[in-house]
C-alpha cells in the first residue's frame, strides 16, 4: 500500500475551555485513553483495511475506534470544502487515534455542485445530499489508490433531517460509486449489510444500532472507547455554513452576478462585509484584524487581474479587497467606504496602498462616505 502523507503533531491537550464545560486537564490519564481501552486482542495485525472520511466531529472518530477493535486497520481522509470551519484538534485526533491522516482540497467540485445540485437544496444555499456524494466519491478514488477493502463513515440513521435519512444514505452510497463498500459502524445494524460484514472482515455484531438525534448514547459510547471530556468539547459537529442566512444571500448573488465562479471566490464569502459596486464589481471589506489577514492571504492566491488589495497607508482602518473590474470609478467607490469604516485623524489626507497585477500605487481617498452610502450591504 502507498505511503500516505502523516500529519505528526505533538500530542498536547488543549489549555483553552469551551464555555459551559469543564477545563480539560492535561494528566497522563487524560493523555493516553484511547490507546489504554484496546484490549490485547485488539492490537493484533489485520489483513482489512479501511478509509475513514473524517470532518472534525466525534462521530468520525468514533466510527474509526470502533473498527479498531476489531483489528482493521484504518487510515483517515479529510476533504477540505470552501467555507468550511476547521480546527487543530483534526491532526491531534487522529495521532491519538494512530491513523495517518491525508487532507485533499475539493473546491472545484463543490463550485459544480453548488451550481447545479442535483438532489436540490436544504434550507439554505446547502447542497447537503450532492455535496456528501462528492465527498464519498473522493473517499472512493482515494480507497482505490492506497487499495484499501472499504471506505467507513460515522454517519448516524436519522441524525439529521437531510442527508441522513434511510433513503439518503442509500443515495449516497450509490452515487458515489461505493455501494456496499460504504460501511457505517454506529447504525450498520439497522441497515442493510455491507460487503466488508458480508466478507467477514467485520463483525456485525460487533456494530452498534444508534439512530435519531439523541447524543447521550454517543457520548457514554465514546467514554468507554476511552474518549476524555476534552476530547467531547473539541469534536463537536458543526452546521454546514451555506443553511445559513447571510451566507446564503451571498452565495445567491454570487451565482446571479459571477460569470465564472471558483473555488476562491466561493472562500471569500465568509470573510468581512460584502459592498456590491456593480453587476461585474464587488469589494470586501474586513471587519477585525483577522479578516483583513485573511484578504491579504487571498490576494495572494487570486488571479491578480481580477482582485485589488487596498489598505490604510497613514491611518487606521480596515484591508479590503476588490473584486472584478478595477475602473476608476470602483476604486474610487472602494477608497470612500475604507474612509468611511476608518478613523481619519482630523485635517488628515487619508491615503491607501493599491496592489494590483503585480503593481503597487497609492491614492489619496476621498473623505466623504457619500459614494459609500448608496452601496447593497450583504
Amino acid at each position: 500500500m502507498p505511503t500516505n502523507r502523516d500529519v505528526k503533531r505533538s500530542m498536547e491537550m488543549c489549555e483553552s475551555t469551551t464555555p459551559g464545560s469543564r477545563p480539560c486537564s492535561t494528566n497522563r490519564q487524560d493523555e493516553t485513553p484511547l490507546q489504554a481501552s484496546l484490549r490485547p486482542e485488539d492490537v493484533r495485525p489485520s489483513t482489512a483495511q479501511a478509509v475513514a472520511l473524517v470532518a472534525g466531529g466525534l462521530d468520525g472518530y468514533l466510527a474509526v475506534r470502533v473498527l479498531q477493535q476489531q483489528q482493521v486497520q484504518v487510515t483517515a481522509l479529510h476533504v477540505r470544502m470552501p467555507c468550511q470551519r476547521e480546527g487543530g484538534h483534526l491532526e491531534r485526533m487522529c495521532d491519538r487515534l494512530k491513523v495517518s491522516l491525508t487532507v485533499r482540497n475539493a473546491d472545484e467540485p463543490f463550485v459544480e455542485i453548488l451550481r447545479r445540485p442535483r438532489f436540490g437544496y436544504g434550507r439554505g444555499m446547502n447542497p447537503c445530499l450532492d455535496c456528501r456524494v462528492q465527498l464519498f466519491a473522493e473517499a472512493r478514488h482515494y480507497m482505490d489508490e492506497v487499495g484499501a477493502d472499504f471506505v467507513i463513515s460515522g454517519e448516524v440513521l436519522g441524525q439529521r433531517s437531510w442527508g441522513q435519512k434511510r433513503r439518503d444514505l442509500a443515495a449516497i452510497a450509490h452515487h458515489s460509486g461505493l455501494g456496499g463498500r460504504l460501511l457505517r459502524p454506529l447504525s450498520a445494524q439497522l441497515l442493510a449489510p455491507s460487503n466488508p460484514e458480508l466478507d467477514g472482515l467485520v463483525d456485525r455484531d460487533r456494530l452498534h444500532a444508534f439512530r435519531g438525534q439523541a447524543r447521550r448514547p454517543l457520548l457514554e459510547l465514546a467514554r468507554e472507547l476511552g474518549f476524555g471530556e476534552c476530547d467531547l468539547n473539541e469534536t463537536r459537529a458543526a452546521n454546514c455554513p451555506f443553511a445559513e442566512a447571510d451566507l446564503a444571500t451571498r452565495t445567491r448573488d454570487l451565482l446571479d452576478q459571477a460569470t465564472k465562479i471558483t473555488g476562491w471566490r466561493v472562500r471569500l464569502l465568509r470573510i468581512g462585509r460584502h459592498i456590491r459596486y456593480d453587476a461585474r464589481t464587488n469589494l470586501v471589506v474586513g471587519r477585525h484584524a483577522s479578516e483583513c489577514e485573511t484578504l491579504e492571504r487571498l490576494h495572494r492566491e487570486a488571479n491578480l487581474r481580477e482582485a485589488t488589495l487596498l489598505r490604510p497607508a497613514n491611518f487606521p482602518g480596515p484591508t479590503a479587497l476588490l473584486v472584478g473590474e478595477a475602473t476608476d470609478e470602483a476604486i474610487a467607490f472602494a477608497l470612500a467606504t475604507i474612509t468611511r469604516y476608518s478613523k481619519v485623524p482630523p485635517y488628515s489626507e487619508p491615503r491607501v496602498h493599491l496592489r494590483r497585477a503585480g503593481s503597487k500605487t497609492t491614492r489619496t481617498a476621498c473623505r466623504s462616505a457619500d459614494l459609500a452610502e448608496t452601496a447593497q450591504h450583504q
